[in-house]
């Protein structure tokens, strides 16, 4: 950026890209769109492993139900572990559904993502291809100048 914006000498001026603003907040934009889907992607890791633990307790329980069922239980404790198993299979049912938002969330904000980079991309390509015009005008009126200087010398000769 500070080459852009040093003189070029001669009393020419510097490149200047009137959408640099525009350019600056795209680049915001992208950033921001960038975090929102990090954060997506963590939520939806923590839903993963929310679901993960319900799945090992509800194993858990299961293979405890299944023993004590062995070993002979009374109905009160067998009911307590059914109720609670019940519970945990509902938890982790809610907590799919929960997994399949997050999921269509994460793939919103990458597509998010996407368009802002692409947006920014076309305003970079538009001042990369203004940068180019530049310097090409500036070796233009060089190319004059030095013209100019070599025909005067040129007149003065006798």
């Amino acid at each position: 950026m500070s080459m852009l914006r040093r003189w070029t000498g001669d009393g020419m001026k510097a490149f200047r890209f009137n959408l640099e603003s525009i350019l600056k907040y795209r680049d915001h934009l992208e950033k921001k769109a960038l975090k929102d889907l990090m954060d997506a992607r963590a939520a939806r890791s923590r839903v993963e492993d929310n679901i993960h633990g319900l799945m090992r307790t509800k194993k858990k329980i299961s293979r405890e139900c299944s023993e004590m069922w062995r070993r002979g239980v009374d109905v009160p404790t067998f009911r307590i572990y059914q109720g609670f198993f019940r519970k945990v299979s509902m938890d982790l049912e809610s907590a799919h559904r929960e997994l399949e938002e997050k999921k269509t969330e994460v793939m919103v904000r990458e597509a998010v993502l996407r368009q802002a980079s692409m947006k920014k991309k076309s305003l970079e390509s538009l001042r990369e291809l203004k940068l180019e015009a530049h310097f090409a005008r500036l070796g233009r009126e060089e190319q004059h100048a030095i013209d100019e200087m070599i025909v005067s010398r040129w007149e003065r000769r006798p």
